[in-house]
């Protein structure tokens, strides 16, 4: 396990100086249709480091769904998929996916990994408060217990 060093709070020093926390990295993937799904992301990614008050060092890694389309980069992005811990699936504006980002969510939730994963379904625009795009939500959901991996679709 990555450690850091930090400095100490005086209350709870024996002596002046610093020690040797533990801190837990967290890679992150996430495939994006724009950037206010991208900025959506990585506030929740924001938000994931600061609930573990800096003891998680959270890792996203980007990918735009326009190279996911190509099959190419579809594979490089899996091969970040089979690191990643959450992979999360952020788009403001489908009715279904893009040609392509389908297989890419199928190809990164079956690669071979040592621990759980969580999908995170981000889809739609969070400031309409209708019913969203369950159509995708359901596919993701679908493939998620399929690999065996949490779906949270906040």
């Amino acid at each position: 396990m990555p450690t850091l060093a930090a400095p100490v709070p005086e209350v709870l020093q024996d002596q002046p100086g610093t020690a040797v926390l533990p801190v837990e990295t967290l890679q992150v993937l996430i495939g994006f249709d724009d950037q206010p799904a991208f900025q959506r992301a990585m506030r929740l990614c924001v938000r994931v480091f600061s609930e573990f008050d800096g003891g998680l060092d959270v890792r996203p890694v980007p990918w735009n769904f326009s190279y996911l389309s190509l099959p190419e980069w579809r594979a490089l992005a899996a091969v970040d998929a089979a690191a990643a811990d959450i992979v999360i699936v952020s788009a403001s504006r489908v009715d279904e996916l893009p040609a392509g980002v389908g297989d890419w969510v199928e190809l990164c939730l079956a690669a071979p990994r040592t621990t759980t994963g969580m999908l995170v379904a981000l889809v739609g625009d969070p400031a309409d408060h209708g019913p969203g795009p369950t159509r995708v939500r359901a596919f993701l959901r679908e493939v998620a217990e399929r690999e065996g991996f949490s779906f949270l679709a906040p």
